[in-house]
């Protein structure tokens, strides 16, 4: 799993204008200037935050698991 974790990391590194920095509640969080626009705990758990018609979408599909942001797991 860290391999995958490390090579999405990796990606998102390399978009325009996005740093990747410690997150405050462990793991690694993705900042688009300054705002986050999605983390990662540390066992695989990716956070983004969708707009509530594509979050709920995604929940609908079977794509993400409910919460605040849309959650997946890598």
């Amino acid at each position: 799993m860290q391999h995958h974790l490390k090579k999405l990391e990796d990606e998102v590194s390399t978009w325009p204008h996005v740093s990747v920095h410690s997150h405050r509640f462990g793991g690694r969080e993705f900042l688009f200037d300054k705002a986050e626009v999605g983390h990662v705990h540390i066992g695989g758990i990716v956070d983004i935050p969708f707009t509530r018609p594509v979050h709920d979408a995604l929940l609908a599909a079977g794509l993400a698991e409910e919460s605040t942001r849309a959650t997946y797991c890598v």
